[in-house]
């Protein structure tokens, strides 16, 4: 990020990162985002495939299947629990993402599974 910012003083608090435990304290133990420096340095100019390059890859989410073939025919059934809460970073509100989706998709709606 840090060589994405002509602005001297953005610049040199982002490279003042590189340092492990500098990083670790500032960054991992507050569990910021590559958007929460973004929005800390407005400054920056974070072309958007590098900003892509830098989120982690999403992980896998196992949900229950709340149906029976034997007792219904028709397409299975899932039962999710909608996650939201406090962000671990402390800023704002942590919102899940497949559940999220589902429950704008409203009761009773269709997806496709892959």
């Amino acid at each position: 990020m840090a060589q994405h910012t002509r602005c001297p003083f953005t610049r040199p608090r982002l490279e003042a990162l590189l340092d492990e435990e500098r990083f670790r304290a500032e960054i991992l133990t507050k569990r910021k985002s590559v958007l929460d420096l973004l929005e800390e340095h407005p400054a920056c100019e974070l072309p958007f495939a590098a900003f892509l390059e830098m989120l982690p890859l999403m992980t896998p989410r196992y949900y229950s299947i709340s149906s029976s073939p034997m007792a219904d025919r028709q397409p299975l059934r899932i039962t999710v629990a909608v996650v939201e809460g406090p962000a671990r970073s402390g800023a704002g509100v942590y919102h899940g993402i497949c559940s999220n989706h589902l429950v704008r998709q409203g009761g009773g709606a269709r997806s496709r599974l892959s």
